[in-house]
């Protein structure tokens, strides 16, 4: 999980920043989202304008809303599937080059 109150108070890499300045993106909560015991995805949720001081009990939910979600591995066609979406996810990582 990442907490972020604001962008420019937080340390992060430069390109980062504006990545998120682009998204218009001032205060975030990055949580993960699982298949089985394998990350499958990110939940992000997002202040837009002004900074913000995430509270422990939004926080709580988020958390909630993640284990809720959490996607079984039994569900999916197939665990292999699961397991190719959940390398693919994490081998792709984003440049900071423009």
């Amino acid at each position: 999980m990442r907490i972020v109150s604001d962008i420019y108070a937080t340390e992060m890499a430069d390109c980062h920043r504006e990545l998120l300045t682009r998204l218009q993106t001032r205060a975030k909560v990055m949580l993960p989202l699982f298949c089985g015991d394998e990350l499958w995805g990110l939940l992000n949720v997002a202040e837009s304008t002004r900074p913000r001081d995430w509270q422990p009990d939004e926080i709580e939910v988020l958390r909630n809303l993640t284990t809720q979600s959490r996607l079984p591995s039994n569900r999916l066609p197939s665990t292999s599937n699961c397991r190719l979406n959940c390398k693919n996810a994490t081998t792709s990582k984003p440049s900071c080059a423009r």
